[in-house]
């Protein structure tokens, strides 16, 4: 399978809110907003946040539901940084907004790696390697 693109879709309870903190929050770029769906393009991604009435009508095709509960997760978002700093700088701004970012616990001074939630639940994680960003 050699796909052109990949598109991640995430169900959102509110596309006001998730539009605020992705845009707001994370300092992301937003590329369009309609028909309840937001659309950021990422280096080699496309993510869909999705009303989940709206999301419901594609994923009901497959007799699948949408997650309610934001204690579970069925995936991780992982985003690659090329310095410990721009990590850091994400957290600040997470922890300014009441958003709780936990670090991993690391064996060595090498790797940072963090965690947290968006408004639906949807789990990031935030990671700096030392060795893989000199590349």
């Amino acid at each position: 399978m050699k796909p052109k693109t990949i598109v991640i879709s995430l169900p959102v309870a509110s596309v006001d809110k998730s539009l605020e903190f992705y845009k707001t929050v994370l300092g992301m770029e937003i590329s369009s907003v309609e028909d309840k769906i937001i659309t950021i393009e990422l280096p080699n991604l496309s993510l869909f946040l999705i009303e989940r009435n709206e999301f419901e009508a594609y994923s009901s095709v497959a007799n699948i539901k949408a997650l309610q509960s934001s204690n579970q997760s069925e995936l991780i978002i992982s985003c690659a940084f090329q310095t410990k700093k721009e990590i850091i700088a994400v957290q600040s701004r997470l922890e300014e907004s009441g958003v709780e970012f936990v670090e991993a616990k690391t064996n060595d001074d090498t790797n940072f790696i963090g965690y947290f939630k968006d408004v639906d639940g949807h789990l990031w994680e935030l990671v700096w390697n030392e060795t893989t960003a000199r590349n």
